[in-house]
């Protein structure tokens, strides 16, 4: 005779995870409630940045999900490949944008943020 275990999980955290760049980021618009994931009128979390890599969407996606209860959806939105992170020593990253996110998207998460055309 064979038994089986239910490991179900309660879900208790948002029915989606949204990250991506500006196309995500509710910073990116005058009414934050006016970005695509609060359009869907579920609950959501949104960790989108505006200006940011494929390095750094997928990064913190895998982050939110280690320490949060995994959504019932989850949406990404990549980026341009030309998009890059590059750690440094002292713990933080430069973000470099070949079309150049404004300095301020940055100021939150205390990076530094250099752009191609700066070089």
């Amino acid at each position: 005779m064979t038994t089986t275990t239910d490991l179900t999980i309660p879900f208790t955290g948002p029915n989606l995870l949204a990250n991506g760049d500006s196309w995500t980021d509710p910073r990116s618009v005058a009414d934050c409630n006016s970005t695509w994931p609060a359009l869907l009128g579920i609950s959501y979390k949104n960790i989108a940045l505006g200006g940011s890599s494929n390095q750094r969407i997928f990064r913190t996606t895998i982050e939110y999900l280690l320490k949060h209860n995994a959504p019932n959806i989850l949406i990404i939105g990549w980026t341009s490949h030309l998009r890059s992170d590059v750690w440094y020593h002292k713990g933080g990253s430069l973000r470099i944008s070949p079309g150049g996110a404004p300095l301020h998207d940055f100021q939150e998460y205390n990076n530094e943020c250099i752009h191609l055309g700066d070089l």
